[in-house]
């Protein structure tokens, strides 16, 4: 099967159309009774994305609590162990190129926060940001499903 890419105008038409796409997985969600893991890939590539999804979320008023965002990319340091062997590890989340840092920086949670807080007293925000790097991620999101 042949898929015909489309091509927007903007980053910010593309946020708009990808954040109603999303919120409207968000609400089907909420519906079912179920968790949403929101799979977010770090970087000023998808900022638009975000922007517009915070905008949703409070066009829709909709409640976040069901919802866990995940940081998909991480950068890791390569620590030699030996003859061809080496042990990764994440880099310091501190670190301006850390996706974890970016994930919890105000240009995606505090930003969907906000809209939430302004425009939603009382409804719940996301459970948690976590990184695909974490060790505990995939325990964290699965133990969502109980």
């Amino acid at each position: 099967m042949r898929v015909s890419p489309i091509v927007f105008p903007d980053p910010e038409t593309l946020g708009r159309k990808l954040a109603a796409e999303i919120a409207l997985e968000i609400e089907d969600a909420a519906r079912a009774g179920r968790p949403y893991v929101l799979g977010c890939p770090g970087g000023r590539s998808a900022a638009s994305t975000y922007r517009a999804l915070a905008d949703e979320v409070a066009a829709r008023r909709l409640d976040l609590g069901h919802v866990v965002i995940v940081m998909m990319d991480e950068y890791v340091e390569a620590t030699p162990l030996g003859s061809h062997r080496w042990e990764y590890h994440a880099i310091d989340p501190g670190l301006p190129h850390s996706c974890l840092r970016f994930g919890r920086a105000p240009t995606m949670l505090d930003t969907i926060n906000r809209a939430m807080q302004n425009a939603l007293a009382g409804r719940s925000t996301p459970k948690a940001v976590v990184t695909a790097a974490d060790e505990d991620a995939t325990a964290f999101v699965k133990g969502l499903a109980r």
